[in-house]
């Protein structure tokens, strides 16, 4: 994938900081359960991202 798209997107392990947890399987059991915007998940080929853009107003509190 262009690497100029893919600098807009965290890996999962990449985010993990940002929401203070050390388990990928903590993020995707959020997933499932529907404890995070749907808009800040993105999925590509095989792989989970995260939109830095919905990251960074998820983290202010603001609407994503």
């Amino acid at each position: 994938m262009d690497s100029e798209i893919m600098n807009n997107f965290l890996t999962v392990k990449e985010a993990l900081p940002y929401f203070r947890i050390e388990s990928e399987q903590t993020f995707y059991t959020w997933i499932r359960r529907g404890k995070l915007p749907e808009k800040l998940i993105q999925k590509i080929g095989g792989g989970i991202f995260v939109r830095k853009n919905v990251l960074k107003a998820f983290i202010l509190g603001e609407k994503a």
